[in-house]
């Protein structure tokens, strides 16, 4: 099950959506390389794209959120998805990863916390930019 990028996936800010193109590119590499039986050196590259652009991304988000009135929400989400990755990590390390995990976390991450969380902070700082710009 790989996704597509499409209008519902998309926030409006070009950064954090550049951002979650490269995420959905990632995962569609883990999830196939895994469903696919393919080598655990491929494996082991995507999970590790996927740990260094948890960090990335979430600085960038997480640098946008000063006054932001939902933030300890979406704060403790991306606290849930590190823990996961992590979770996806130490599991690739000992007994192995099964697709459906990777499938839960996809669901978990762009469908649930990308369309929901991410565009209300996207809309949050699209209604600031515009009460902070002259008229």
């Amino acid at each position: 099950m790989s996704i597509l990028w499409d209008d519902d996936l998309a926030t409006g800010n070009a950064r954090i959506d550049d951002q979650h193109k490269m995420l959905v590119a990632i995962f569609n590499s883990l999830y196939g390389a895994i469903a696919e039986g393919r080598g655990h050196e491929e494996v082991g590259r995507a999970l590790s794209s996927l740990t260094l652009y948890v960090v990335a991304h979430f600085a960038l988000e997480e640098s946008l959120m000063d006054g932001y009135p939902g933030q300890a929400e979406h704060l403790e989400a991306h606290r849930g998805i590190r823990a996961r990755v992590e979770t996806l990590v130490e599991e690739f390390n000992g007994p192995g990863i099964q697709p459906g995990e990777v499938i839960d976390l996809l669901n978990e991450w762009v469908v649930t916390h990308v369309k929901s969380c991410d565009q209300e902070l996207v809309r949050w700082l699209d209604a600031r930019a515009e009460t902070i710009q002259p008229s």
